[in-house]
């Protein structure tokens, strides 16, 4: 079979979504776009599909196998109603620009998911657009908090250059300082402020001078650039969320001869995707259950052992 331009998984007789798939899957057509639709009633069917060329991002893959096992009304959204954001092929489907314009200026500031989908319905509606960020490249926590491995950056940078060709203007490594006079001096008529979460939860753990903290986000967003970060042979991870696993992974493949996650829980309350787990216990990520670090210092790490009460 020669390969199409999107997978479309479609899951709206379980959920209410069949008029909303139907006219989404017109949508691809009418662009020209090759579609293979099936049904998730056929998750054999899907999962054959998924494991052939048809697929090129990883990350939808992961999408359609959460909705497919856990049948989660919001997983079922996320991979059906998105499908031409997460499953075309590079480069094979182009938005088309606005017929007329309305005269009016939009500033978006922040180049991340929240941004560029502004940009985008603003854009479709006719607005000129102009969207500055501060960072060197499109795509915000997108690029910088997950990791490659998950979100390929050709899926990612395609996507960006959709929008971008719509019309959109893009202003990089420009920092707002003051919002009314930027808008002032641009000439805009309004402005989306999306400037993203960048900053990361840090837990309190009594550490000597010489420890060594990072936070995962920090390490995370240094990954995209050339100097990798240099993080030793043994990591721990504290905490279990799907950042964590991200960033034991992401030791793993920096090297890391052991990568372990300090989780105060147990794995059926772990709030990381279970996929998520599994894919990093695979990979020899190790996790130390109803644990937690006490103290840090001296190239040593005081565990304290939990145990779950009544309330969990």
């Amino acid at each position: 079979m020669a390969r199409p331009d999107v997978l479309f998984v479609r899951l709206g007789s379980t959920f209410g979504l069949r008029a909303a798939e139907d006219e989404l899957e017109a949508a691809l057509r009418r662009a020209g776009a090759e579609v293979v639709a099936v049904s998730a009633a056929r998750p054999r069917e899907v999962r054959t599909l998924m494991a052939t060329d048809l697929v090129w991002a990883r990350a939808a893959r992961r999408a359609a196998a959460v909705a497919l096992r856990d049948h989660d009304p919001r997983a079922v959204l996320y991979s059906t109603t998105t499908a031409a954001l997460l499953w075309p092929r590079p480069g094979a489907i182009r938005f088309d620009a606005p017929a007329a314009s309305t005269g009016r200026h939009a500033l978006v500031v922040g180049a991340g998911p929240s941004g560029m989908s502004a940009a985008y319905h603003l854009r479709r509606m006719g607005h000129a657009v102009t969207v500055v960020d501060a960072g060197p490249m499109l795509g915000g926590m997108m690029r910088f908090g997950i990791p490659k491995y998950r979100l390929p950056r050709e899926v990612l940078d395609a996507e960006m250059q959709r929008i971008v060709d719509l019309g959109v203007t893009v202003k990089l490594e420009h920092k707002v300082a003051n919002i009314a006079d930027e808008m002032r001096e641009g000439g805009y008529d309004a402005a989306f402020l999306a400037v993203g979460a960048h900053i990361a939860k840090r837990a309190f753990i009594p550490a000597g001078d010489s420890t060594r903290v990072l936070d995962a986000i920090a390490v995370l967003r240094s990954m995209e650039g050339e100097d990798k970060p240099m993080l030793g042979r043994r990591v721990v991870v504290y905490g279990g969320g799907n950042t964590a696993v991200d960033m034991a992974r992401t030791a793993r493949r920096l090297g890391a001869t052991e990568a372990i996650i300090v989780y105060r829980r147990t794995r059926e309350k772990m709030p990381a995707h279970d996929l998520e787990i599994e894919e990093a216990l695979q990979e020899g990520v190790m996790v130390k259950w109803l644990s937690t670090i006490r103290a840090a210092g001296d190239g040593a790490l005081t565990i304290e052992k939990m145990r779950l009460d009544d309330k969990g």
